[in-house]
């Protein structure tokens, strides 16, 4: 087994510098900008751990360091500095990168870290040595070839089922109203957040300038589709998303959770429109009962902690 050699980048340059290395510009996630962005304004120390053979990095485990800001230490109940992937809890499919030839060194990668973190969202249930527990599932859609809504449930579904999920995804609650669909504007991200503190009140990271400002600055960097849905003239939801590559990623949808089934009509809107814009996968985002309902594909994510003390 060949001596590899570790180093810690917290410099911003070289962090970035060491990503382009690694990453393989395949999925929002793998991009620098799309991570960076969900932490950037709360200024996080970077924990890169490199590993090297001779001159050359064969793998990079990207952390950062939370000093409990932001939205991640409530949702994981930390009340102490861990290190967690970088871009933290927005962020999926985690994993160690590995040049070709060295996959089995993951463990080596985690023993460098000594002290609390928690890894979120990962790709793989066995991390080197260890177990991870179930954290979440994500929800994806191979859209390709696939006309409209109609036809995805013909494909998907058979008989009854079939039958009452076209009935369901017709809007049942919602299909005797006026129904428009209509691109929206950056100022219409405030009812954006306005129905996420509607429905979690106190609970809603919204109530934090800085996770507003990452829905502002994604619109910056990337392809965004941000859409309104009225019924009878009426917004009743707004949906964030963008489009990378072939993808169509749903980032995050409010809407007025008193209408019945409007977050299936959500989902039929939002395939409509990735399928004009070309995409061949829905990314439909993380749990929600309605998905599980429509029978959309689950990706499970996995949680490690280490050296968290009881």
């Amino acid at each position: 087994m060949s001596n590899i050699e570790f180093k810690i980048i917290e410099d911003p340059v070289e962090a970035k510098e060491i990503w382009e290395i690694f990453s393989e510009h395949k999925v929002i996630d793998d991009e620098w900008d799309f991570r960076n962005i969900w932490t950037q304004e709360l200024e996080l120390p970077f924990h890169f751990i490199v590993g090297y053979e001779g001159d050359k990095p064969i793998g990079l485990l990207a952390l950062q360091r939370n000093t409990i800001v932001g939205l991640g230490p409530s949702l994981l109940g930390m009340d102490k500095p861990y290190l967690e992937f970088f871009g933290g809890v927005d962020t999926d499919d985690n994993r160690v990168f590995l040049l070709p030839g060295y996959e089995d060194r993951v463990e080596d990668f985690l023993n460098q870290i000594k002290e609390p973190a928690i890894l979120t969202s990962l790709r793989d249930h066995v991390v080197g040595n260890h177990e991870a527990e179930f954290y979440l599932n994500r929800f994806e859609v191979n859209i390709e070839g696939i006309k409209d809504y109609k036809e995805y449930v013909d494909k998907n579904f058979e008989g009854k089922t079939r039958r009452n999920i076209l009935r369901e995804l017709k809007g049942k609650g919602v299909r005797d109203l006026s129904i428009e669909v209509k691109d929206g504007k950056e100022e219409d991200l405030e009812l954006l957040f306005k129905f996420s503190i509607d429905r979690f009140g106190d609970k809603s990271s919204f109530h934090m300038e800085q996770r507003r400002n990452v829905y502002r600055n994604l619109m910056k960097k990337f392809d965004v589709d941000l859409f309104l849905i009225l019924l009878n003239g009426e917004v009743k939801a707004v949906v964030y998303a963008i489009v990378y590559k072939n993808t169509y990623v749903g980032v995050n949808t409010g809407y007025d959770y008193l209408v019945p089934n409007l977050g299936k009509l959500v989902f039929t809107a939002s395939l409509e429109r990735a399928l004009k814009r070309g995409c061949t996968v829905y990314d439909v985002g993380q749990g929600s009962k309605w998905k599980e309902q429509l029978h959309i594909p689950m990706i499970p994510q996995y949680k490690l902690s280490l050296n968290l003390q009881p």
